[in-house]
């Protein structure tokens, strides 16, 4: 996990790769996700896409409830 000083105190912070493996997909499908505004993009200095380890969880959380929900 990385974290940046000027994002202080707001959790920490999520490349691409490691937010794949929480949701056991291909990095480049995490990407696609962002792109299209269903995750939270956090830009570095340089410019690399970071994402909020708590969002990624609530994310995770929300699809395991609901695919808990339908098999019901």
């Amino acid at each position: 996990m990385i974290s940046d000083p000027a994002l202080e105190g707001k959790g920490p912070l999520l490349t691409p790769g490691q937010a794949a493996s929480l949701f056991g997909v291909d990095r480049r499908t995490v990407t696609r996700w962002a792109d299209r505004g269903d995750l939270t993009i956090i830009r570095t200095i340089a410019g690399q896409r970071r994402f909020r380890l708590s969002e990624v969880q609530r994310v995770v959380e929300d699809a395991t409830r609901l695919r808990v929900h339908e098999s019901s």
